[in-house]
């Protein structure tokens, strides 16, 4: 719904994003959805949820405004940072310009969700709004070339070695069981996203957590779309192998983000929404 309400907190949240950080943005929205999800069918819960989740904490609106913000100001070269490393608070800047930058990045991520979700596109409106607007924002502020200027050499996956892979694919199969079975029993494809949003407080901390919110969404509209846990579980172990190809594509190299993440969501939820039509 847009209103003047909603567009000031889309506003807001790009804002928070810029202060906190991309990363600590998407942690709290985490938080946030497993708060309302607790919450159930509470009637006051329905009011707050339109402000507070789905504008200051849409992770396409707090994320991407972060991300923005973050590339602002690395690329400014007045500040000690790297535009990559999302988990940056830049409230030590107390640059007025990069909070509005995420601000801004914020209202963009506002209007491109509303505008996918008025033209029912047929895929997750937020996570095609996070992969566009981190573009955008390479295009606009990063120094770089748009891909991966090294993709040849990082597209060779047989140097990973076999056990690098077998790893990849054990986690998004445990990670993707638990999801799609979490969503079998509550009938709502976000229940593992923001747990898996909510876990990455602990990537804050050790960089090496693992980032699992593709796979457990992936499985979950895969799961509640075709009615089976085992496709649920197939799409997220897909989800594993489609991020890494991004990350490695997009993400690798350059000196802004590109959610991989995101942009796997964006990919497979068009396979699912278009082979699993609602």
């Amino acid at each position: 719904m847009v209103n003047a309400v909603s567009v000031i907190g889309a506003f807001a949240g790009g804002c928070i994003g810029a202060l906190v950080g991309g990363n600590p943005a998407f942690v709290i929205a985490g938080i946030v959805g497993v708060t309302f999800l607790s919450m159930g069918n509470v009637p006051a819960a329905a009011v707050l949820q339109q402000t507070v989740e789905y504008t200051l904490f849409t992770p396409c609106i707090c994320f991407a405004g972060g991300v923005a913000a973050l590339a602002f100001a690395a690329n400014k070269r007045k500040y000690d940072i790297n535009g990559l490393n999302l988990n940056k608070a830049l409230g030590f800047t107390k640059d007025p310009m990069t909070v509005l930058v995420g601000g801004i990045f914020g209202l963009f991520g506002f209007l491109c969700l509303n505008l996918a979700v008025y033209f029912k596109l047929p895929l997750d409106a937020g996570a095609l709004t996070v992969m566009l607007s981190g573009f955008i924002v390479r295009l606009l502020f990063g120094n770089r070339t748009i891909v991966n200027p090294k993709l040849n050499e990082n597209l060779l996956f047989h140097k990973e070695g076999i056990s690098h892979w077998a790893f990849k694919i054990l986690v998004g199969l445990v990670v993707a069981t638990i999801a799609a079975y979490a969503v079998h029993l509550t009938g709502i494809a976000t229940t593992g996203f923001y747990i898996s949003a909510l876990s990455l407080i602990f990537f804050l901390r050790d960089g090496d957590f693992p980032v699992t919110h593709h796979v457990t969404l992936i499985a979950g509209y895969a799961t509640l779309r075709s009615g089976s846990v085992l496709t649920g579980v197939l799409f997220g172990v897909l989800a594993c192998i489609v991020f890494e190809l991004y990350q490695n594509i997009i993400n690798s190299n350059v000196d802004s983000h590109i959610d991989a993440p995101a942009s796997t969501i964006a990919t497979l939820s068009l396979v699912i929404f278009t082979v699993f039509p609602a």
